[in-house]
């Protein structure tokens, strides 16, 4: 769990993008706080970000960026595993 006193001093830091993500209903704002959080409180390591299986690292920074390929599973592959998974469900 997070401790309150970093999440509340990264809003310290930051208190334009957390109040458009806490009160505006801006989801960039919500997502590069979180980027910003797992980045160690940093903004310029964000847009390093290497950590390419995160789901939201095509939207952190400045605009949807496309992964390097082999990162993620194919769009085939997760048409089998939604397949396999339903096969499973209907077994249980």
């Amino acid at each position: 769990m997070r401790e309150e006193r970093y999440v509340n001093q990264l809003r310290r830091s930051c208190p334009a993008m957390g109040f458009r993500a806490d009160y505006g209903g801006s989801r960039v704002a919500a997502i590069r706080m979180f980027c910003v959080e797992c980045c160690g409180g940093t903004r310029k390591f964000v847009d390093q970000c290497k950590d390419y299986a995160c789901p939201l690292w095509p939207f952190r920074g400045s605009g949807p960026k496309k992964r390097p390929s082999g990162t993620v599973p194919s769009k085939k592959e997760y048409d089998e595993m939604r397949a396999k998974s339903d096969e499973e469900d209907e077994d249980a």
